[in-house]
């Protein structure tokens, strides 16, 4: 190939290299998956604090089913004094009875609170169980989309490692001076630096050319620069 076909031709890689560059910095599986990792750690916080407040709970209900059994054995132990036969004073069986009402008020409160207790269990179940089928959903999810992501970041690696490798035999066949000036405008440039002459115009700036100029610009083994953009300018046929 002659000397503005290689320019040409490693310019274009090197654009792809670019393209691809871009590609893989801004992955949209990548921003999906940080999404869900956030999502997933959301989701295992909030389960962290229905199952805090699950122990909690449920402390609460064991102590309030341990005071109940106490005030039943006693509610127990009162009613056989009551009914026993045994105590004929009447001061003291209405001291009695004052008492196990007492009791059976109390028992009845203790009942009551190991309902609420119950019922919040169960609500709290609900949530664990939900949160639990959105986590097991969350990981399925992160590991499909780890898996996507890592097969295209090869796919990526892959066709850049391949096209480097063209591009560094092509820039063998290229003088240093050529490549230095051609690496200078790489990093200057935000667009093209090779440039191809079009009707004696350059092809990225689109300025025209001194016509003296223009007629003395046709060797394809040879660059010229754009007097106004400075670009490289090459002879393409």
């Amino acid at each position: 190939m002659s000397l503005s076909q290689d320019l040409i031709l490693i310019q274009k890689m090197d654009d792809e290299i670019d393209q691809l560059n871009i590609d893989f910095d801004n992955m949209t599986q990548r921003e999906q998956l940080a999404v869900l990792l956030i999502e997933q750690e959301d989701a295992q916080a909030e389960l962290d604090i229905v199952r805090g407040e699950m122990h909690g709970r449920k402390q609460l209900l064991k102590k309030a089913e341990d005071q109940n059994s106490i005030l039943e054995q006693k509610i127990k132990k009162e009613e056989n004094r009551l009914y026993s036969g045994t105590i004929s004073n009447p001061k003291e069986l209405m001291g009695i009875k004052s008492e196990t009402d007492d009791l059976k008020k109390q028992a009845d409160r203790l009942d009551t609170e190991i309902l609420e207790q119950m019922e919040a269990l169960d609500v709290l179940r609900e949530k664990e169980s939900s949160l639990l089928k959105t986590l097991d959903s969350k990981k399925t999810a992160i590991e499909k989309l780890q898996a996507e992501v890592a097969g295209l970041e090869s796919d990526i690696k892959s066709a850049i490692s391949m096209l480097q490798e063209t591009v560094s035999n092509v820039r063998m066949k290229i003088s240093g001076d050529t490549l230095l000036l051609y690496d200078r405008l790489r990093k200057e440039k935000d667009s093209k630096v090779v440039a191809t002459l079009r009707g004696g115009m350059c092809s990225v700036c689109n300025m025209t050319l001194p016509y003296e100029k223009v007629e003395k610009m046709n060797d394809r083994e040879q660059f010229y620069r754009c007097e106004f953009c400075r670009r490289i300018i090459v002879i393409e046929r």
